[in-house]
């Protein structure tokens, strides 16, 4: 299934190349399935130690937007307490070392989707998947 939905969405024909380690392959594989919305919390690894503080802070931040739903840069600045910081929040995402485990494609710039290391068309498709599933659960569960 997720092979299949990377392919149809994404013109994708395989698992992206990061999912290297049988364990983040078989978690990539639940999240594009529809069955995973949250992942474990992040892993100590020397990616993440490689974040400076603020990094880490705008990380551990981002790990809590739910499954769906999105924050603007300038929501997330203002969560941390530093309401001019939008842009600074905006090069922690593009940092990010673990993308949807750190769901950057769910933080958006006010007036639009905003970058993502992705691209814009990997960060709508994201979006749309997240929005389909919860469709789908809520329609079955109805």
């Amino acid at each position: 299934m997720a092979k299949q939905w990377l392919h149809t969405r994404l013109g994708m024909t395989g698992m992206p190349a990061t999912t290297r380690s049988p364990c983040f392959a078989e978690l990539l594989g639940e999240f594009f399935e529809g069955q995973r919305r949250k992942f474990p919390p992040l892993p100590r690894s020397p990616f993440v130690e490689k974040g400076t503080m603020f990094q880490k802070s705008v990380w551990e931040r981002i790990a809590e937007i739910p499954y769906g739903e999105t924050k603007t840069y300038k929501e997330l600045a203002q969560a941390l307490g530093n309401p001019g910081a939008a842009r600074a929040v905006g090069q922690a995402c593009n940092a990010n070392p673990l993308a949807l485990i750190v769901p950057c494609h769910r933080v958006t710039g006010s007036s639009g989707l905003g970058g993502f290391a992705g691209g814009q068309a990997m960060k709508k498709a994201l979006l749309l998947l997240e929005q389909e599933t919860l469709l789908r659960a809520h329609t079955i569960s109805l």
